[in-house]
């Protein structure tokens, strides 16, 4: 075998989505048992956190996933990083909020292009009380 998929280590573990080359891509996603997709949101967490707390939290879950000994073999793809900030943080500087409806059908192109490349088993991880 050639490639990243040799690299992907036989004892399980989680391999990113955008190391893969588009020729091994459906190699990858018939080996892969999940894909994973951590959801967040950019916005204020008060003076003392930061503005991607909702993004750390997903992509530090989503990693955990993966790290399982002799576990399974996961694709880990990029986060997404907008989301809908209801009223409590919208008005604060640095919430970068979109509206649900576009929230909503951003996420849903997302999910179909993840389960139109093969993926079968998709865990969304969820940083972010709003989603």
């Amino acid at each position: 075998m050639v490639g990243v998929t040799a690299t992907w280590p036989e004892s399980g573990g989680l391999l990113p989505v955008t190391r893969v080359p588009g020729g091994e891509l459906a190699e990858v996603a018939a080996r892969a048992d999940f894909a994973v997709l951590p959801v967040g949101a950019v916005e204020w967490h008060g003076p003392h956190l930061p503005l991607g707390t909702d993004l750390i939290l997903a992509e530090g879950f989503a990693a955990e996933s993966g790290r399982s000994p002799g576990g399974p073999r996961g694709v880990l793809f990029p986060a997404v990083p907008y989301a809908a900030c209801p009223g409590q943080t919208r008005p604060w500087p640095g919430t970068v909020a979109i509206r649900p409806e576009i929230a909503v059908g951003y996420l849903a192109d997302v999910i179909e292009g993840i389960v139109a490349a093969g993926f079968g088993r998709l865990l969304i991880v969820n940083g972010h009380d709003a989603n």
